[in-house]
């Protein structure tokens, strides 16, 4: 009755047969004693029955494994106690293509190398691909993204960093596109605001375009947008005011021209001088009147042309001074009495000026 009861215990190597994902067993038959297993439990590093907490795996059809037989008894279930490699022949080890670790390294992996890495250091890495994956460094507690695209999800807003192409693509030139888009208030249907960066289709030479909107609402008004394009090209569009403050100096080199063209009113004011400087022509035009304002007032110009005056040619700087000096000259040959000066040569549609000396 004793050997019933104690029995010693066999540890046997075994392969996998079937897996019950349900009933979370294996069925395995062992190598040695060639006996079938049914419905046997896994064996982990840590398992509580309360609500499944743990670490533990589900086997592959295949995988080599250890079974232990206690010896609590001949109706003692058999469990599988680990896993185990089989001789890599190709290797000359037991490493079957597994990757390289130092010691304390922890890893996890399936057979699709998708993975997950504790290394000692504090570094830690978690993968679809090598190309998908974050690693968290703790110097300087970095955290590095290594994907193809990328996309973040929020309440307030969306990130993504997209390259458009199919699973046929074969080349690198497939474009690129870089979005974020931010809500006003997290239940907002829309975005607020939009930013594009990269390719938008092909054809459209856009670069860089932002969007400004007057709410998260659907069918909210735009309120403002930058669009620059890769040939260098800057167009705003913008709905109420537009203000720079400068607290140094604001240069402005344009190659070619700048127009300018107001609803209302266009002021310009300096704390000092001001200065306006034409290359050939400058030209000042006003559609009722026009003013200049100042204690003093040089116009140093070899031709200075008035225009025409109710129809009439206005007079010309040089016949102006011309007749002026005559005038003056013959106003000081006047001794008494009266005198008629005519300067009718001197000064063009003006009638002849009268002089009378005391």
């Amino acid at each position: 009755m004793l050997e019933d009861r104690f029995i010693n215990p066999v540890i046997e190597s075994a392969r996998v047969l079937n897996v019950n994902i349900n009933e979370w067993s294996v069925d395995v038959a062992t190598k040695r004693s060639e006996k079938t297993y049914f419905d046997i439990q896994v064996m982990t590093p840590y398992f509580h029955f309360a609500n499944g907490e743990g670490i533990y795996v589900m086997p592959e059809v295949g995988s080599m494994v250890w079974v232990c037989k206690p010896s609590e008894g001949r109706m003692s279930s058999a469990f599988v106690l680990g896993f185990q490699a089989p001789y890599d022949e190709d290797n000359d080890s037991y490493r079957c293509r597994r990757q390289n670790l130092n010691p304390g390294d922890i890893m996890m992996r399936t057979r699709d190398e998708n993975f997950l890495i504790l290394r000692r250091g504090g570094v830690v890495q978690i993968g679809s691909t090598p190309t998908a994956q974050r690693i968290y460094v703790p110097i300087q507690n970095f955290i590095r993204d290594f994907c193809e695209s990328y996309q973040m999800f929020t309440f307030g807003g969306e990130l993504t960093w997209i390259v458009e192409r199919t699973d046929q693509t074969v080349t690198g030139d497939a474009p690129t596109k870089f979005s974020l888009r931010a809500k006003e208030k997290a239940n907002d249907p829309e975005f607020i605001a939009d930013l594009t960066i990269g390719s938008h289709g092909e054809g459209d030479k856009t670069t860089l375009d932002l969007v400004v909107r007057d709410s998260g609402l659907t069918g909210a008004q735009l309120k403002a947008r930058m669009t620059i394009t890769k040939e260098g090209d800057v167009a705003w569009e913008i709905k109420k005011d537009y203000t720079i403050q400068v607290d140094g100096e604001y240069d402005l080199d344009v190659g070619k021209s700048i127009s300018m063209k107001a609803g209302e009113e266009v002021k310009a004011e300096a704390g000092t001088n001001m200065e306006l400087k034409a290359g050939s022509v400058l030209k000042s035009s006003a559609g009722a009147s026009s003013e200049l304002t100042s204690p003093s007032h040089k116009l140093k110009c070899p031709d200075i042309n008035l225009g025409d005056v109710g129809g009439q040619p206005a007079a010309k700087a040089p016949p102006v001074s011309g007749a002026l000096s005559a005038l003056a000259a013959s106003v000081d040959s006047l001794v008494g009495g009266a005198a008629t000066v005519a300067i009718q040569p001197f000064l063009p549609q003006i009638p002849s000026v009268t002089t009378k000396v005391k």
